[in-house]
């Protein structure tokens, strides 16, 4: 399919499936063209994604008071632990495999944390394919092609899908810090502290949405998705909290941004007075996360039917000018 086609296509399908949103599904291959891509076995309908607890970072916002009015990246990664059919159950066979990486803005104003009211450029949402689940949380290393090539090497996987994303309003207007406690950082299942001995303050940030516009995707993989043109992803995050506890460990990265000691500037995870190691020092906060993705989509109305035949007409009425140029040509 040409440039020229997918856009004229795109408009189409947009502009006819502009409607009310809707839980949507997807028919989707759990390994690619690796076959034996027969239904049941390796191909399924799905409707949304699960993820493991794993990582986020709020880069460049502490100390708060002296941060006014300025946008800010916030990312996230993790492992995808299932996959939810469109009916009853989930996916078999999922474990590692699936991963995704995402950088969002909130803009932040003297503590106060709202959605970025005209997101930065670089706001995106991935979904990447690693065979192995090679993904590691202790270094942060292949949950996808957002990594340190230093630290961790390529990524040995392929990247399944990627939008734009958009935050939409925390549920919570600030990130929370329980008093000047100080604990570990890292108090995860494992029982190793494996950050380095960061410490940190009690810390909680609501729960929030983020909008996905699908721009592109692998089609061994997403098989039906030819109006995901317009369907989109709902992505859930539950928010965050420090210390770590249980599921998973403090990552050294996440998404290609370190989380070592000068992150923390003062070596503690905090974000009131005193954090990082003095005024004009900018520094950023690591918390622990869950989250899911839902697919969605748009119900077309009959008007909104007639306008996508409308649309695919025009598509045929171009290349059949264009093919009858080349001929006179």
């Amino acid at each position: 399919m040409n440039l020229v086609k997918k856009a004229l296509i795109a408009t189409a399908v947009r502009a006819a499936f502009a409607g009310p949103a809707f839980a949507g599904t997807a028919l989707f291959d759990i390994n690619g063209a690796a076959g034996p891509n027969t239904g049941g076995t390796d191909q399924f309908k799905i409707s949304s994604f699960d993820r493991a607890p794993g990582n986020l970072l709020i880069v460049n916002t502490t100390p708060e008071a002296e941060i006014t009015d300025a946008n800010i990246p916030l990312v996230a990664q993790g492992v995808i632990s299932s996959i939810k059919l469109s009916g009853p159950g989930t996916v078999p066979g999922i474990s590692s495999q699936f991963s995704y990486q995402m950088q969002i803005f909130l803009n932040v104003d003297t503590g106060v944390y709202e959605a970025a009211a005209a997101p930065p450029a670089g706001a995106y949402f991935e979904i990447f394919y690693n065979a192995a689940g090679s993904s590691n949380d202790v270094t942060g290393c292949n949950f996808g092609t957002h990594q340190s090539v230093v630290a961790c090497g390529a990524f040995p996987g392929t990247k399944i899908l990627t939008g734009t994303a958009v935050m939409e309003a925390l549920t919570t207007t600030t990130l929370t810090q329980t008093g000047t406690a100080i604990s570990s950082l890292d108090q995860s299942s494992d029982a190793v502290d494996n950050d380095g001995g960061i410490d940190t303050r009690s810390l909680s940030l609501g729960a929030f949405k983020v909008n996905v516009e699908v721009l592109s995707f692998d089609s061994t993989f997403f098989l039906d998705l030819v109006t995901n043109l317009t369907v989109d992803i709902t992505h859930q995050e539950t928010g965050g909290q420090a210390p770590f506890t249980g599921d998973p460990n403090p990552s050294d990265e996440v998404a290609g941004f370190a989380a070592d000691a000068t992150f923390f500037g003062n070596g503690i995870n905090d974000v009131g007075a005193g954090s990082c190691a003095g005024s004009g020092t900018v520094c950023g906060v690591q918390l622990a996360n869950d989250a899911s993705s839902t697919i969605i989509g748009s119900i077309p109305e009959p008007a909104s039917v007639a306008l996508l035949g409308l649309g695919l007409g025009v598509l045929g009425a171009t290349m059949r000018r264009r093919r009858a140029s080349i001929v006179k040509a």
